[in-house]
C-alpha cells in the first residue's frame, strides 16, 4: 500500500523544489471565472510574472520533478 499524500502537502512539496526554477504553482478556484481557462492548477514564472502551463496534473508533475516518491499517491478526495 502506497503513503497518502494531501493535496495541500503535494503542492508545498512542489512549489519547494520549484522555487529553484523561479515557478509557482497555484490553485484556481472553481469559484473563479478563470477556472475556465487555467484549469484547478496552473504555473506561474516569478520572473515575468506570466502563467506558464495551465491545467497542470498535479502528480503528473510532481513524478516529473522528483517531489512524489514511487511508494507515494495522491490522496483521492470524493
Amino acid at each position: 500500500m502506497k503513503k497518502q499524500v494531501t493535496q495541500k502537502n503535494l503542492m508545498d512539496l512542489i512549489n519547494r523544489r520549484l522555487a529553484f526554477r523561479g515557478e509557482i504553482l497555484e490553485k484556481c478556484a472553481k469559484s473563479s471565472w478563470w477556472h475556465t481557462g487555467l484549469g484547478d492548477y496552473f504555473l506561474i514564472d516569478v520572473k515575468s510574472d506570466s502563467v506558464i502551463d495551465t491545467n497542470t496534473d498535479l502528480e503528473k508533475l510532481a513524478r516529473e520533478i522528483g517531489a512524489l516518491n514511487n511508494w507515494e499517491e495522491l490522496e483521492l478526495v470524493a
